[in-house]
């Protein structure tokens, strides 16, 4: 009895101490200053700044790992927009340990783009292991300096104190898991919401709308939270804080314009990549909203660590501008002698990527044993093993010779003149591909430029040129499907090494982030100078084109042939649908003419048969008791219809049809 007189004591203890820290309220003392890692949680700008002078920030975050799937869709954003300084939008990528490939966590980063930790293995409530281990594996796998990975989140947004701490012991900057509500104590309205805080004194959001813990009693001192706000709907109903349901574009104007005209706390775009998977409409919506946002004056696109950075040392709007290192000088925080090379689109097929040399690893390709090898084209395990009998081996088979190139033709005659040839620094190549989703007209204006950027980082040589020399329409091979052919000319020490990278699927997945789409099996890539076609002389001018002539240059300037717009795969396309149409309509009519003749013919050789086994004396016309009766081969009667009682009787059918049972009548 005394014993549970005690329990129940200390239980009321316990409830009333939990209503106490509950009740009790968020108070930051005056000592809590930025320059020492101190701040306090507040609806207020830092530094003073009135809010028009306060810089608008957009932070882009996607979760999960980066894959070959993944990254394109993230990139395809990012890469679009620009701030007014001329520096890329950036995004954080919380990334998740399996299934990422290193390479691409490089490329990433080369970008400008945060690297920040969502677990080894995407678990709940991780321990230290997963949380530090994930760090462990970016740097020791893809080579991102520890120093660069100070931000995570909790997958699942499952959060606790004990995630908090690790963070804290182990040096991490921020965490980014907790939904921030409005209206709360915290965020007053949608103008009015809370900034990022640093814990030194406790946690005040509201968690009990999240999935997580936190409370006014723990500390963990220098450790920013970088909330993540909730997108309501114009009705005020709460959709998310990630991968909102809804237009995407209507949802986050509407929070940035409560934003912009209220204290600017920074707008975060929280997503999957399988969110746009699910419905790639959606990343239009987003693109659309940022086209928006980076109309307003004081706008900027950068990470969650940026903010955090302008967060200790605020400026103005009009004195901040996001640094954006240059792709040369983050190359080399990584390992020396990093590469970056990618897994080819398709995968490795019967292998698997080794990043450490960049390459496929085939299925037994290193034991006596069937297996397969690398398709130095494609660089994917697709070529199967041979073996020899003699010596009972199993190897791979030799690719075929390549053709010796030809001397030059300034080789050739220093060497006849008795010199030495002069060395070249540089070697000419030529790239051709079909690229889709695109007209001339649009490839030379917007996606030109970075064709040949991407194209050049193959060469890694900074002296490298490109041009892009022809760009025409071409009509695809399936209906209703136009392709764009582009030839380009390179200019680059390594062209040897280039020539062998535009010969794998690399290229693909480096100028899908631009916007570019290539036709697969289309590349072509070899030394020496493009040949550019020749323009169209007025002996192949179409017939029907209006030709006019000056200064002895003839220009045709009938749309039929024109390919600037893709004006005329339009009207082929079109064309060849009207004649797939016209074709089926009078092979159609021809078929049914000969199944109608067939069968009419069929009908009468039945016919035949038929009355000639009821009366081999029948014929076209039969005299039976003074009655005559004409048979219509046209339409032969039925065994059926010969059979009811329906069929008109007459001395004929009598003859034809007659019960079995019944007695032939005497003559």
């Amino acid at each position: 009895m005394q014993a549970s007189k005690i329990m129940a004591w200390a239980t009321l203890a316990l409830l009333l101490g939990v209503a106490a820290v509950h009740a009790a309220e968020y108070s930051c003392p005056g000592t809590c200053q930025s320059n020492l890692g101190c701040h306090c949680a507040s609806t207020t700008p830092p530094g003073g700044i009135a809010n028009g002078d306060v810089p608008q920030f957009i932070v882009l975050t996607n979760d999960d790992a980066i894959t070959v799937v993944s990254q394109p869709i993230i990139l395809n954003i990012t890469e679009r927009h620009t701030n007014k300084n001329g520096c890329k939008m950036p995004a954080t990528w919380f990334v998740s340990i399996d299934y990422t490939d290193p390479n691409l966590v490089k490329q990433v980063f080369v970008r400008g783009h945060e690297i920040a930790t969502h677990t080894v293995h995407h678990v709940a409530n991780p321990n230290a292991s997963e949380i530090v281990g994930a760090r462990e594996w970016l740097n020791e796998t893809a080579g991102i300096p520890k120093e660069k990975v100070v931000g995570f989140r909790a997958p699942y947004l499952i959060f606790n104190l004990e995630q908090r701490a690790i963070l804290q012991k182990n040096g991490f900057q921020f965490d980014s898991s907790i939904s921030e509500q409005f209206p709360s104590d915290t965020s007053p309205s949608a103008s009015e919401l809370l900034w990022p805080y640093t814990m030194d004194y406790g946690l005040p959001q509201d968690c009990s709308i999240s999935t997580g813990t936190c409370g006014l009693t723990e500390s963990h001192p220098g450790l920013w939270e970088f909330p993540m706000w909730n997108i309501q709907d114009k009705t005020g109903v709460t959709v998310a804080s990630m991968d909102p349901l809804g237009d995407a574009y209507e949802l986050y104007k509407d929070e940035f314009d409560k934003r912009y005209n209220g204290n600017r706390a920074p707008l975060g775009i929280y997503i999957h990549a399988a969110w746009i998977i699910a419905d790639p409409a959606r990343a239009e919506m987003v693109n659309q909203f940022l086209e928006y946002a980076m109309t307003q004056p004081n706008v900027f696109l950068v990470t969650a660590s940026q903010v955090l950075d302008w967060m200790k040392n605020p400026v103005p709007a009009s004195q901040y501008s996001p640094k954006c290192p240059s792709e040369k000088e983050l190359m080399a925080l990584l390992p020396q002698g990093t590469a970056l090379c990618v897994m080819p689109n398709e995968g490795c097929a019967y292998g698997t990527f080794d990043s450490s040399v960049c390459k496929c690893k085939c299925q037994n390709e290193e034991i006596n044993a069937a297996g397969y090898c690398r398709d130095p084209a494609t660089g994917r395990c697709t070529v199967q093993k041979d073996y020899d009998f003699d010596i009972k081996d199993y190897f791979c088979p030799a690719p075929p010779a390549a053709a010796p190139a030809a001397a030059p033709a300034t080789a050739a005659a220093g060497s006849a003149a008795g010199t030495a040839p002069a060395a070249t620094a540089t070697q000419a190549l030529s790239v051709e591909m079909d690229v889709s989703g695109t007209s001339p007209a649009d490839f030379q204006a917007t996606k030109a430029t970075n064709f040949c950027a991407q194209l050049l980082r193959l060469t890694g040589d900074p002296a490298a040129t490109c041009n892009v020399v022809s760009v025409a329409s071409v009509t695809g091979r399936r209906l209703l499907q136009d392709k764009v052919h582009v030839i380009a000319g390179m200019e680059t020490k390594n062209a040897d090494a280039t020539v062998a990278a535009l010969q794998t699927d690399t290229v693909y997945t480096l100028l899908s982030p631009a916007g570019i789409t290539v036709v697969p099996g289309t590349i072509k890539a070899g030394l020496g100078a493009p040949a550019v076609p020749a323009p169209a002389t007025d002996a192949a001018a179409t017939t029907g084109s209006d030709t006019t002539t000056t200064d002895g240059e003839a220009s045709t300037t009938d749309s039929s042939t024109s390919s600037d717009d893709g004006g005329s795969n339009t009207g082929a396309i079109m064309g060849a649908v009207c004649g797939v149409l016209a074709g089926v309509i009078i092979l159609g009519g021809g078929a049914f003419w000969y199944i109608r003749r067939r069968r009419a013919a069929k009908a009468e050789a039945d016919l035949t048969a038929r009355t000639s086994s009821f009366n081999p004396a029948f014929q076209t016309a039969v005299h039976t008791g003074g009655v005559t009766a004409t048979v219509r081969t046209s339409r032969s009667p039925t065994k059926k219809q010969l059979m009811e009682n329906a069929v008109s009787e007459s001395p004929l059918r009598d003859s034809m049809v007659r019960a079995p049972s019944q007695p032939r009548q005497q003559e």
